[in-house]
């Protein structure tokens, strides 16, 4: 907020008004994060004497829209909502409409509501446009990920994480909500749910879009793991095409043992899935939920510099020991666990009760 007035520097004697550019209001990880960030600027009693917020809603119905409970939960936190497709859209209830049109009209829509600074998270046609021809007097991309994203107008970068790529990202962080991350669920719930797949078997398993899965390399390495671990199973999580992914893993022999779950809770079956397997483009929000539940997950890292091996691996273990690293639990640890970490790969089953381990050690070579 404080580059914010900065940035605004014109604008005298006047709340600035901050407009939020939203793809869709919905339970997935980038309206989460989203909401993280609406929770820390009300705590700030002092933010609503200099800046007023509005949430435009983009709402676009091509994979579904904005869910309606979602919405709802916005609104009762106080800060102003804007459903764009239902006041810039021509036709509301229809998948087949004007892009241009609607952009045309969202972005008289912001000019007349005097937004001073826009911020929005890039990729979908409107921001383009609205980016592109100037609908506010200072223009910042928030990243999600995609650091490369370049068009004319963005005037500054943020994001909530450190990431690398040709632009100067100015990066915040948020304060981490254990009761958001890691809520209370039902245990019998749980075991319902447990008891639909093979009894005995390890769950491996990925949450998230499936677009993140749809990656030859990412499902040759899961073929295997799974054909060298044969109890093994693997849960995908989340909603997208599945096409493409189930004639692959049906090519690569594993189709019987590989489930779709459709959108899910993602704190339920963070306690189901025995190892998150990340993707390629990283596991997001939702590979963070499941690590607050202290499970274990992979990470394939491309960069091998990233990698801890070696000593580096030992020093790391034994600062956990030694209870140098605070970010553990490290009650959850026995001596025998950490070793077993050491000598053998994560599907031991041993290995299923070190709580909380990351996985920076292992990488394609390790398959």
């Amino acid at each position: 907020l404080i580059q914010t007035k900065q940035y605004s520097n014109t604008i005298q004697n006047k709340r600035i008004k901050i407009g939020f550019l939203q793809e869709r209001v919905m339970n997935y990880s980038i309206h989460n994060v989203f909401q993280q960030l609406l929770d820390q600027i009300k705590s700030n009693s002092s933010a609503f004497q200099d800046f007023e917020f509005l949430i435009y809603d983009l709402n676009w119905p091509e994979q579904g829209g904005s869910n309606i409970t979602s919405i709802k939960h916005l609104e009762k936190t106080g800060f102003k909502y804007v459903d764009l497709h239902a006041e810039c859209s021509e036709s509301q209830n229809d998948t087949f409409y004007s892009i241009v049109n609607k952009s045309i009209n969202i972005f008289h829509r912001i000019q007349n509501d005097g937004v001073d600074v826009l911020i929005g998270m890039g990729g979908r046609p409107e921001y383009n446009f609205l980016f592109t021809n100037r609908v506010a007097k200072q223009q910042i991309y928030w990243s999600h990920g995609n650091s490369f994203y370049d068009i004319d107008g963005i005037d500054s970068r943020i994001s909530h994480f450190s990431q690398s790529g040709p632009y100067q990202i100015n990066v915040f962080h948020l304060p981490i909500d254990f009761k958001r991350y890691n809520p209370k669920v039902d245990q019998d719930l749980i075991a319902n749910i447990r008891n639909n797949y093979p009894k005995d078997a390890f769950m491996l398993g990925y949450i998230g879009r499936l677009i993140k899965i749809q990656d030859d390399e990412y499902l040759e390495v899961v073929s295997k793991i799974m054909k060298q671990n044969p109890h093994t199973i693997f849960l995908a999580c989340g909603s997208g095409e599945q096409v493409y992914i189930r004639e692959k893993v049906d090519m690569l022999g594993i189709g019987d043992r590989f489930y779709f779950t459709g959108h899910i809770d993602s704190h339920i079956y963070g306690h189901i899935i025995d190892l998150f397997l990340a993707s390629f483009h990283s596991g997001g929000e939702a590979l963070q939920e499941y690590v607050y539940k202290w499970k274990p997950y992979v990470m394939i890292f491309n960069n091998l510099s990233n990698l801890l091996y070696g000593n580096q691996l030992k020093k790391y273990i034994n600062n956990i020991k030694k209870h140098q690293d605070t970010g553990h639990q490290q009650i959850l640890y026995t001596t025998d666990e950490l070793n077993n970490l050491l000598a053998n790969g994560y599907l031991d089953k041993s290995n299923t009760q070190s709580q909380s381990f990351h996985t920076y050690q292992y990488a394609k070579d390790f398959i």
